[in-house]
């Protein structure tokens, strides 16, 4: 067993304990879910409304294609 390497990977795994770029990465990781938590709940209270200018524009496109189509 490679006890120089155990000792390295220790010694690695305490300075992230103790260091500030652990602190970092975990309030990084709240903020994006946070953001994603935020998303989601705008999706759910706007999604209706999204649907429907989707399905309108899809609807406009459509006809302008089978219009463009018809004329060529």
């Amino acid at each position: 067993m490679n006890v120089g390497g155990k000792v390295r990977i220790e010694r690695c795994v305490q300075q992230f304990w103790y260091s500030d770029e652990g602190q970092d990465l975990i309030e990084y990781t709240l903020i994006v879910a946070l953001m994603v938590l935020t998303i989601f709940g705008l999706l759910g209270i706007f999604g209706p409304n999204i649907k429907t200018i989707w399905t309108y524009s899809n609807s406009n496109l459509s006809t302008a294609g089978s219009i463009a189509n018809a004329g060529s």
